[in-house]
């Protein structure tokens, strides 16, 4: 996680000189053909630093609540949401996308789901909080106001992805321990 906070910062920094680069780097709906870095890179390039800042607190915020409670195969699981979120992207009609947001809804859901065993109500709490965020934000009346403070549009389908994307690497990992657990017995 640190690390993804330091690429982040290092990319804003990149953007600042060069802002040019956001273009090469960001996520684009024909990024499955041929382009894979955009995969990656669109995570880590921003609208503007505004947006930057705003995903670091994001991150340093979910960081802080969960570090407790990964397990050592999370930081896996964080870096395989990467790509698979910008490969479940291309089934939306998003066009282009930048941000870290977007995974930073799948962590989250990772973070609740390891507070679950010792944590039931809160953990609940947070599950509920997230699936209602998901479902009313793009009705958000206060989109224009957070469009002009971020420095552009909000990619709210991307929230959603984020969150699909680590659950279905969720159940691969649920998967594949059951199935480990009937290989050893």
């Amino acid at each position: 996680m640190l690390a993804v906070m330091a690429m982040v910062a290092l990319t804003l920094l990149c953007q600042t000189i060069a802002p040019n680069a956001v273009d090469a780097l960001r996520w684009q709906s024909d990024a499955l053909s041929g382009q894979y870095w955009r995969l990656w890179t669109g995570h880590f390039v921003h609208l503007g630093f505004i947006h930057g800042l705003l995903n670091l607190l994001a991150c340093l915020l979910i960081w802080l609540i969960f570090v407790a409670d990964w397990r050592r195969i999370d930081g896996f699981l964080m870096f395989a949401s990467l790509p698979l979120t910008g490969i479940l992207l291309a089934g939306s009609e998003l066009d282009w996308y930048v941000g870290l947001s977007g995974v930073l809804h799948g962590w989250f859901l990772l973070g609740a789901v390891r507070v679950w065993p010792q944590q039931k109500v809160f953990a609940g709490l947070l599950l509920l909080g997230l699936a209602a965020k998901l479902y009313w934000e793009p009705q958000n009346p206060a989109a224009a106001i957070e469009m002009q403070w971020i420095g552009g549009p909000i990619a709210y389908v991307s929230h959603q992805v984020g969150a699909l994307a680590m659950l279905v690497l969720l159940l691969l990992q649920f998967a594949g321990a059951q199935l480990w657990d009937r290989v050893r017995r």
